[in-house]
C-alpha cells in the first residue's frame, strides 16, 4: 500500500486536489469517504473517516491523525451504471413522450427518397457509430434485425436519445424498403 507524504502531494498536485470525493456512510457521527486523487498518470484512492463537523478538514486529519502521510491505493476507474429512479407516473410520461417521438420520426423518414435514407449516420452503439445506413446494411443485416426487436429504453427523452432513435429507425426503414422492393423485383 503506497504512503506519500503529506507535504509532497501539497507541492505536487496542491493536495488536497480530488479528481473525485464520494460519500460512503454517515455512521456514529463519523462520516466515511472515499476520495480520489491522480499523480503522475496514476489513481489513488483514500479512505477517509472524521467526525461529521469536519468532514472537510483534510489538513487537519493527515497533519495530526496521519502524522503528515496519506496512506492509499493505487485504483483505476471501472464504470459503473447507476440506477435512476423516477415515480411511476414520470415513467408513463416519459414513455408516451417515446413514443410519441417514435411515430414523428418514422413518419418523417417514410417521406425520404432511398438515397437520402441510406446516407443518415448511425449515432448508437460502438459497432457501427458513425457508418452511414447503407454501410450497416451491406455489412451486417443481422444487427438491424437485432435493433429492431430489441429497441433501447430511455430514462431520460433529449436531443441527443431524438438522434439515436432517428438514425436506428432509419437503418429499420432503409432493409425494410429494399428488402420490399427486392420482393417487387426492383
Amino acid at each position: 500500500m503506497p504512503t506519500f507524504d503529506l507535504e509532497y502531494l501539497k507541492k505536487e498536485i496542491n493536495f488536497p486536489n480530488f479528481v473525485e470525493e464520494n460519500l460512503i456512510r454517515i455512521e456514529d457521527n463519523k462520516c466515511y469517504k472515499q476520495l480520489i486523487f491522480e499523480l503522475k498518470d496514476k489513481f489513488y484512492e483514500i479512505m477517509f473517516c472524521n467526525q461529521v463537523d469536519r468532514h472537510e478538514d483534510y489538513d487537519d486529519y493527515f497533519s495530526i491523525i496521519c502524522e503528515g502521510k496519506v496512506p492509499c491505493t493505487e485504483v483505476e476507474k471501472f464504470e459503473v451504471t447507476t440506477h435512476i429512479w423516477k415515480s411511476k407516473d414520470s415513467i408513463k410520461q416519459l414513455n408516451k413522450q417515446i413514443e410519441q417521438m417514435r411515430e414523428d420520426i418514422v413518419n418523417e423518414l417514410k417521406d425520404l427518397p432511398l438515397t437520402k435514407l441510406e446516407n443518415i449516420t448511425i449515432m448508437f452503439g460502438n459497432k457501427h457509430k458513425g457508418k452511414s445506413v447503407r454501410q450497416v446494411y451491406i455489412q451486417d443485416k443481422d444487427f438491424i434485425k437485432w435493433t429492431k426487436n430489441n429497441p433501447p429504453t430511455y430514462n431520460s427523452f433529449n436531443k441527443y436519445v431524438q438522434e439515436k432513435e432517428r438514425s436506428r429507425l432509419a437503418l429499420i426503414l432503409y432493409m425494410e424498403s429494399v428488402e420490399y422492393l427486392g420482393f417487387q423485383g426492383y
